[in-house]
């Protein structure tokens, strides 16, 4: 019997080069989605994963676009951190109007051309690397779960440590039964007579501004529970910093694994210049098995 094979996809746009590549892992369903897209000076990448359902994720996937240029267009007083919370904010509410009982995580990626800087915002357990000129790591992000000493702090301080428990199949540590202390959607874990800025299980993002940056790796936790930062900056010093093959090396090795049974995402973002524009798409052919 054949496994599924991964999917591939590559973009060259004017000013970067996207590689992304998926995989269901054993799951049913795929609920792992990515989005990219230039607007004035930025380029705006993001890595997310649903849980749950598809209902949240495929929400936040489909409008977020549209939501970032309203908002920068009519709240020019407003810095990218506020614009970014306010939609955070605002799509948790939606899901709390519409009872949404799905949820999704993400990490988004506000590029600057201008600057060749970095906006980085976190929500959840997805991941963030980022790399300068050198290919050398400058980055990660710290993933929103309750292994996360200040995450657990912040929910003991906000009164609601009490439905912290053990997992009954494993050692993590999970609120409300879930294994991340941030997220849009849970309306069954949402604390919804509180401010959304409140809710122990929070929908307000982490930032991290970063400078010198020429490239990034995205990835769902399908991809991170197998592969740490030491073995992606070793990938890349094996591959002679040829970050598009890095990134497939980085895929294959996470497909690999025996024991994977989540959806498995990652997108690499080169920053540079292309005379040449497009995309294509295809399956992954090197990690065909039988």
């Amino acid at each position: 019997m054949l496994e599924e094979i991964p999917y591939c996809a590559q973009i060259m746009g004017r000013h970067y080069c996207l590689k992304f590549l998926q995989s269901y892992g054993t799951k049913k369903n795929q609920e792992d989605r990515y989005f990219n897209f230039k607007y004035e000076n930025f380029i705006v990448v993001s890595i997310l994963d649903g849980h749950r359902g598809s209902e949240a994720v495929d929400f936040v996937t489909k409008l977020f676009e549209k939501l970032f240029i309203y908002y920068y267009s009519n709240f020019k007083t407003k810095t990218l951190e506020e614009i970014i919370t306010k939609i955070f904010i605002d799509f948790d509410k939606k899901f709390i109007e519409k009872d949404v009982y799905s949820g999704v995580v993400l990490s988004l990626l506000i590029y600057d051309l201008n600057t060749k800087s970095a906006l980085v915002a976190q929500l959840g357990d997805t991941k963030i690397w980022l790399f300068d000129e050198n290919f050398k790591m400058i980055f990660e992000t710290t993933e929103h779960r309750l292994n996360n000493s200040s995450e657990y702090e912040r929910i003991k301080n906000s009164g609601y440590e009490s439905y912290i428990k053990k997992s009954e199949t494993s050692s993590h540590l999970r609120f409300k039964g879930l294994m991340i202390s941030r997220a849009l959607g849970d309306k069954d874990s949402k604390e919804i007579e509180l401010s959304r800025e409140n809710d122990p299980l929070s929908p307000i993002p982490e930032f991290e501004k970063v400078s010198n940056v020429k490239a990034a790796i995205l990835a769902t936790d399908g991809i991170t529970d197998f592969v740490d930062s030491n073995k992606i900056e070793e990938i890349l010093t094996d591959n002679q910093n040829d970050f598009v093959r890095s990134v497939s090396t980085i895929f294959e090795e996470c497909t690999e694994v025996d024991c994977r049974r989540d959806n498995q995402t990652i997108v690499g973002v080169l920053f540079e210049e292309n005379e040449q524009v497009g995309s294509y798409n295809s399956i992954f052919s090197s990690i065909s098995k039988k």
